[in-house]
């Protein structure tokens, strides 16, 4: 084995050519979002104009690690020596250029000449190659494995419980969250009939139940029928009702707070006192900031109990929220947001219609917990196998389950690979004739996963940068699908990339 460092890499890479291989096939993409300029340059004595990559960097494309290797392979020690001893061999070096060409009028310095005449690939041939690269990542993550529980006893680890379930991953985040009923006034007699369970008046809560419960709980048809027979209560027609809602809401310290935060303050007469001191600040946070530490805030008229903390809103829907915390009589007291999603599987119904389950990991693991596959591919089977069974299942792992009379169409986790824009036919025949130049130029991974929203990302990309979003949308480096419709229209087809750079359709 020869150790060398990474500029003796540097100079063969860039007295081969190879230098500019990943930014002349990139230039064409970054000029559709117009992050390319012509630079001049001056060769031989004639002036040149070249369109080039705004900030470029080989960095940007995972294949500068296979032309780097390229070049290590092909580098022999006997270049490496003849480096390190430069000053010495300047001489023999150039007798053996002046014997092999017997014209040296050369632009290049001599070791660069003596370089580029050591044996390896052409220009050209290396890109073809690159060209068929395919990046290979790994799929999805394991949901738990099994374990032991272990204590120590007399000095000696004692196994107490085998067959544990360990997550492979976070569960939620980290911040605990409390859940407060807040009074909405007024919801329309549309939206009552959605959520009749959360209506705050008990006569017009209860007339609405029975009506939905005589129309087969049919919101539409309900509806139709309170137009021709309205609900009165206290002789009033019920048009709207207040509604009781469940709020996640956060305690953080006031210190922390910044100016768009005030709106989501709870309570209101800290709100009016905060609100005050950010109007006295000039909405300025770290004059707030400041101020705090001269002026506490306070809410009383004797100003004796300054405000320490406060309890913010926050926009979490309560399927994205788990509860981690009980009392003494099981109900739940502290919640937390759930963590990355595991997957998302698109099912097709009867009626042909799409139905989407995006599955965080939380649920995956409670999946493997009641012994569910974490990915539903037959849902008939899956719910005979729960109906055969002597126990009951929570209700909020069944209702992440699809349907019975549901096919699974696709699923979707991170790292997995689609090509994307190419027909059917197209695909089937870039695989026959084995171009894989046209297939991983249309390779995409999934970056990010969201309800109804999909992000799928050129196979080379190596940075993720929200600032260069909307860009990378314009280049095709990106696609964010966020409709049925736009993802059905890039006809995507599943396939996996082994270790070797294969492509194969699954």
């Amino acid at each position: 084995m020869t150790v060398t460092t990474g500029s003796v890499t540097d100079f063969f890479r860039h007295v081969w050519g190879y230098d500019e291989i990943l930014h002349d096939l990139n230039v064409e993409i970054y000029k559709r979002s117009d992050r390319t300029q012509p630079v001049e340059y001056i060769h031989n004595g004639q002036r040149h104009v070249e369109e080039r990559i705004n900030d470029w960097s080989k960095r940007l494309d995972h294949r500068h690690h296979a032309i780097d290797a390229l070049t290590v392979a092909l580098m022999k020690p006997a270049y490496i020596n003849r480096l390190n001893r430069l000053n010495t061999e300047r001489d023999k070096m150039y007798e053996e250029l002046k014997a092999q060409s017997p014209e040296y009028q050369r632009k290049h310095s001599l070791l660069e000449d003596w370089s580029a005449r050591q044996p390896h690939f052409k220009v050209g041939e290396v890109v073809e190659a690159v060209k068929r690269i395919a990046i290979s990542l790994k799929a999805g993550k394991k949901v738990v494995t099994p374990g032991k529980r272990l204590v120590y006893k007399n000095g000696k680890r004692v196994v107490m419980q085998t067959g544990v379930l360990v997550p492979r991953g976070a569960l939620t985040k980290e911040s605990v969250y409390g859940k407060i009923k807040v009074l909405e006034r007024n919801r329309p007699l549309k939206q009552l009939l959605a959520s009749p369970d959360e209506i705050a008046d008990a006569a017009i809560r209860d007339e609405i139940m029975e009506l939905l419960k005589l129309n087969g709980n049919d919101q539409k048809k309900t509806l139709n029928y309170l137009k021709k027979h309205p609900i009165v209560v206290n002789g009033r027609e019920v048009t709207a009702a207040d509604c009781y809602v469940d709020r996640f809401v956060i305690k953080t310290d006031i210190k922390a707070l910044k100016s768009k935060d005030v709106d989501a303050i709870v309570d209101e007469g800290v709100k009016r006192a905060v609100r005050a001191r950010m109007a006295e600040c000039g909405n300025n946070d770290s004059a707030f900031q400041k101020s705090l530490a001269e002026r506490p805030v306070y809410v009383d008229k004797n100003n004796r109990y300054p405000v320490h903390t406060v309890r913010l809103f926050d926009s979490w829907s309560p399927d994205s929220i788990a509860p981690i915390r009980k009392d003494p009589s099981g109900r739940p007291i502290g919640y937390a947001a759930k963590q990355n999603n595991h997957h998302v599987a698109l099912y097709k119904s009867y009626d042909n219609k799409m139905h989407e389950i995006v599955l965080p990991f939380w649920d995956a693991v409670l999946r493997c917990r009641y012994n569910l596959p974490v990915v539903v591919e037959k849902p008939y089977e899956v719910w005979d196998n729960i109906a055969g069974r002597g126990e009951e299942l929570p209700d909020d792992v069944l209702a992440t389950l699809p349907q019975p009379g549901w096919k699974l169409f696709m699923t979707m986790q991170l790292n997995e690979m689609f090509i994307l824009g190419l027909s059917d036919g197209e695909f089937m025949e870039a695989i026959k004739e084995d171009n894989k130049a046209l297939l991983t130029s249309h390779l995409y991974r999934v970056q990010k996963l969201r309800a109804s929203e999909y992000y799928l990302r050129l196979h080379t990309q190596t940075t993720v940068d929200k600032a260069n979003e909307a860009k990378d949308k314009e280049s095709r480096l990106l696609y964010v699908v966020s409709s049925m419709g736009a993802l059905q229209a890039l006809n995507p087809i599943k396939v996996r990339v082994t270790y070797l750079g294969e492509i194969i359709p699954i």
